[in-house]
């Protein structure tokens, strides 16, 4: 049951569904182990991202839009991670002649930044109606 909701994007996912069983855990598991230990936390991280992304994929086939978004928005965000941080990076170095500030303040920002993207992106899709009937990616299903 767990496999085929973590590790497959095929099927549906309704709100609720996705907020406990995507959106919570994300958050919760890996600041948890964070309190624990830093490495935990980023390991905790980086193993959620299959389970995140394929509940997202999920829950975006529920309001009848194709997972492929999701790749694109992640593309968006890879482009602008690459020019921000080489702007940020050169302007802090030029004013304060620092490569560590430079890095230090760049890294800020962008966790700050791509924090609010998906922030942003999963607040979406946590409230936005499914789609009540059939559509092109299945039938509604409960899961909880």
């Amino acid at each position: 049951m767990l496999a085929k909701l973590y590790l497959t994007s095929k099927g549906r996912l309704n709100r609720r569904d996705y907020l406990f069983l995507s959106v919570l855990p994300f958050i919760f598991a890996p600041l948890l182990f964070d309190i624990i230990s830093p490495a935990l936390g980023i390991i905790t991280s980086v193993l959620f991202l299959i389970p995140f992304t394929t509940t997202s994929i999920k829950r975006m086939h529920d309001i009848n839009i194709s997972g492929k978004w999701l790749l694109t928005l992640f593309i968006i965000v890879l482009a602008l991670t690459g020019y921000l941080s080489y702007s940020i990076t050169s302007q802090t170095i030029a004013a304060t002649g620092s490569i560590d500030q430079g890095i230090i303040t760049t890294s800020y920002y962008l966790g700050m930044g791509l924090g609010i993207i998906v922030l942003v992106s999963q607040i979406l899709l946590c409230v936005w109606p499914e789609n009540k009937s059939e559509n092109k990616y299945g039938s509604p299903q409960k899961i909880l």
